[in-house]
């Protein structure tokens, strides 16, 4: 089976406070919950995953794409949905990667990407 989800050493840091250390896991199709305690790094990984927060090391392949090209993240951007606890917009990312990381996220009726509408 091709791994869709495949996370090799991965870490990442905000000031002192080790958020992931280390974290090893492979996926393949279908449906994968991610548990564990408050304050486990659950959020902080599913961020690198969704590329809104690069790795301080380690290595990610989602998809089959590499999240640390700009040609990897964009693809991976463009077939994975992704809904925050806290819908906003993240610091460092772009309004274009915003709008295709929503876009991506939802699908017309005749399977084909859906538009995206901005008020204002």
């Amino acid at each position: 089976m091709a791994r869709s989800v495949v996370i090799e050493g991965v870490t990442k840091a905000f000031r002192r406070s080790r958020a992931v250390d280390g974290a090893d896991f492979t996926a393949g199709h279908g449906v994968t919950g991610v548990l564990g305690p408050n304050g486990a790094g659950k959020t902080t990984l599913l961020r690198m995953m969704a590329t809104v927060l690069a790795p301080d090391s380690g290595r990610l392949r989602l998809l089959g794409h590499d999240p640390a090209t700009a040609s990897g993240r964009l693809a991976i951007r463009r077939r994975l949905g992704y809904l925050p606890q806290e819908p906003g917009f993240h610091r460092g990312m772009t309004v274009s990667a915003s709008s295709i990381t929503s876009r991506s996220s939802r699908s017309s009726p005749t399977g084909g990407p859906a538009t995206t509408r901005c008020a204002g």
